[in-house]
């Protein structure tokens, strides 16, 4: 595995660190920033893109790479020192933004020819100039010659964050388990209606219920057990918000999850569609001054 790992990095640097002039290298996160210095201090110049593809040039600081310019990237020079597509001056300043206050990516002289991408006020883009380099990280390129890595699997709950549309309705529901961790919460159910409260406290939207089961069935197994425990203490904090129904069962009685939620649902549903057949926005009868009124409309 040793010899396996000296080979892959060789194809990617020569033995002094640094790649060889012409050297193409290929870009392995989703967004990398190309920089007009090494170093974190350089302002940004051109975001690269998973595989794009990249000229080094043959120099290196620490952890940087110095690479060609990519054609895409955009220059900004002061338009009245430009005649005719060329430099009027003897020598002129290629910035990474319209703006005195930017750094200086490239040095032009008089009489170079410049490519304009249309103003900006009184700046002129332009493409960037034959010798113009720029910097990355090289934590984020690979040589093009090496096979491409597969981009890390995203962690479950991005998945489930990424697909949640907006809703106006929250349901939460729990039973004898309170999940695997994510991040800095407890589980992705937490994180959910943590975030879900949020909005609500700034908004007052969504609604908000949250199921617990009456009647668990706990094994005496010690994972369970404790599981069980810290379901206990998230439903006595949601207790005090006022927004805990309990249910047992599935469903086939009035105490049954599906007849719970379903009348509930019912009941919000006409109230949203009341707010909007009147043409006025429904204020919430959850406020912050009455944090224990259930969310659940009451007929």
């Amino acid at each position: 595995m040793r010899t396996a790992a000296i080979l892959s990095l060789a194809l990617v640097l020569p033995a002094t660190g640094v790649p060889a002039a012409g050297t193409q290298l290929r870009i392995t996160a989703a967004r990398v920033n190309l920089r007009c210095k090494p170093g974190l201090g350089g302002e940004v110049v051109y975001v690269a893109s998973r595989g794009e593809l990249l000229t080094a040039v043959k120099g290196a600081a620490g952890d940087w790479v110095e690479i060609v310019a990519p054609r895409a990237a955009n220059l900004y020079v002061y338009a009245e020192l430009v005649r005719d597509g060329v430099v009027a001056v003897p020598t002129l300043q290629a910035r990474s933004r319209d703006g005195i206050d930017h750094q200086t990516v490239y040095v032009l002289k008089r009489g170079d020819k410049v490519t304009s991408r249309g103003r900006v006020g009184d700046w002129l883009k332009i493409a960037p100039p034959r010798g113009c380099t720029l910097w990355v990280s090289g934590k984020y390129v690979e040589s093009a010659d090496a096979p491409p890595k597969a981009p890390p699997a995203p962690k479950p709950q991005r998945v489930v964050d990424e697909q949640t549309p907006a809703y106006d309705v929250y349901v939460g529901i729990m039973s004898t388990r309170f999940g695997t961790p994510t991040g800095r919460y407890g589980s992705g159910t937490e994180k959910e209606f943590r975030e879900a409260l949020r909005k609500w406290t700034k908004t007052g939207e969504p609604w908000i219920t949250f199921y617990f089961d009456d009647d668990p069935k706990v094994s005496r197994k010690p994972e369970e057990v404790r599981q069980y425990a810290k379901v206990c203490e998230f439903r006595e904090e949601l207790e005090s918000k006022g927004i805990v129904c309990g249910y047992s069962g599935v469903r086939g009685s009035d105490r049954g999850f599906y007849e719970q939620v379903l009348e509930h649902l019912r009941k919000i549903v006409q109230q949203l569609s009341t707010a909007g057949a009147s043409g006025q926005k429904r204020k919430r009868k959850q406020t912050k001054r009455s944090p224990r009124k259930p969310a659940i409309p009451r007929e």
